[in-house]
């Protein structure tokens, strides 16, 4: 998502949602220790830095530079 995007309420809804699910979600660095500041912004506590939902990377889509197997089909 580019930074410059309007988010529809839904998308922003999703992304917090996503955010919840506590792996999905990275900031634009790859880092996931991000709180959400109940949209459209989070803060990321590893860079320090606040980010808006479009700036967020979802580490479950292949697209990204950062991705991660969800916790549910991790090898334990």
């Amino acid at each position: 998502m580019g930074s410059n995007e309007r988010l529809s309420k839904q998308e922003r809804n999703k992304i917090s949602r996503q955010i919840a699910n506590g792996w999905r979600m990275r900031c634009p660095r790859g880092h996931a220790s991000i709180q959400d500041n109940d949209g459209p912004t989070v803060y990321c506590g590893a860079c320090n830095e606040g980010y808006h939902y479009a700036e967020l990377m979802d580490a479950s889509e292949s697209g990204n530079t950062v991705v991660v197997t969800p916790p549910e089909q991790r090898d334990r």
